[in-house]
């Protein structure tokens, strides 16, 4: 068997190694984790080549999930050992696995293969002159005609096919540049919200006092949301009433339904829970509460670098608690 022959095996295996990631990924990672983790990832659907991911700057997150499924996957098989990170690095950078690999690692991949030996791959897919094209093809397209260097009538075909790979592998990478940037804004706006909503629960606690000039920081210059806040705050002074901070708090029980509509324009949903207690600013008597639960939709525009809250609707009207 030449050098070749050898190569052609060992990157079937990790074709196949491929196409079981892509087949299994989506629906075990999934189901151990949830849809809303690692987001970045969930595009793996659709084949993706595997070293794409090492590209990303959740490469380490990437490695210890792909290793945790492979390790569910073979959970039952202790004479089954799962390559480190390193090994699944080196071979996801070759896309090939290879020839030169440690016993306990061709074994792993035999095994994704389905096959318990190199014999028995190689006795199941015997080489041929005519099927053996190159290191990175399934030996099996037995009526693929041969390319000879001075075939003429196949080479449009071939630089066609070329053009394709390279116009497809390009697609790719904007695509995922996209999603990674995604990512990336929407940890930013998870702690715009939050930074939001403690900023106008303390400035809840200043009253009488009103400062505004901390708004500028989390609202559009236009904002409507910024309108909504300050008009409350303005009314208490007016009314002579302050927080009752001990029986007052906010919790946001969640942030969830991203929607980029622009790159600098998301809407996004949360369920959040205020709790204000108002009482007299001299006398300290107890005047009302409002003890509200609701779906807010926010809209953020992203100026200079920076998410800023442009709109904030709720459903419902806050619900008013006489003392």
């Amino acid at each position: 068997m030449t050098e070749k022959e050898i190569q052609i095996y060992y990157a079937v295996l990790w074709q196949k190694f491929e196409d079981f990631i892509a087949l299994n990924w989506k629906k075990e990672f999934t189901n151990r984790h949830g849809k809303g983790n690692f987001s970045l990832y969930s595009y793996f659907g659709e084949h993706r080549p595997l070293k794409v991911f090492l590209q990303s700057s959740g490469k380490t997150n990437f490695l210890k999930s792909l290793r945790l499924m492979l390790m569910y996957t073979v959970q039952n098989l202790p004479e089954i050992e799962v390559p480190s990170e390193d090994t699944l690095t080196r071979t996801i950078n070759a896309a090939m696995v290879s020839p030169r690999s440690h016993k306990s690692v061709l074994r792993f991949f035999l095994f994704i293969a389905g096959y318990q030996s190199m014999s028995e791959l190689i006795k199941a897919m015997p080489l041929t002159q005519k099927n053996v094209y190159s290191l990175h093809e399934m030996p099996a397209a037995k009526n693929k005609p041969d390319i000879e260097p001075g075939n003429k009538k196949h080479r449009p075909i071939v630089i066609t096919g070329i053009s394709l790979v390279l116009f497809l592998g390009i697609l790719l990478f904007y695509w995922y540049r996209a999603a990674a940037a995604n990512d990336k804004d929407i940890e930013k706006i998870r702690n715009v919200i939050q930074a939001e909503n403690q900023m106008q629960f303390n400035a809840y606690k200043k009253i009488p006092l009103i400062d505004t000039s901390f708004c500028n920081q989390f609202f559009t210059a236009s904002a409507i949301a910024k309108n909504d806040f300050l008009g409350p705050l303005f009314n208490a002074k007016r009314q002579n009433r302050v927080l009752d901070t001990l029986a007052s708090g906010f919790q946001i029980h969640a942030i969830y339904d991203f929607k980029f509509i622009t790159d600098t324009s998301c809407e996004l949903h949360t369920k959040e829970t205020w709790r204000l207690a108002w009482i007299d600013y001299d006398t300290k008597r107890q005047l009302y509460k409002f003890d509200t639960t609701n779906i807010h939709t926010y809209t953020l525009e992203k100026i200079e670098g920076i998410w800023k809250v442009a709109m904030d609707k709720y459903e419902g009207a806050a619900r008013k608690v006489e003392y």
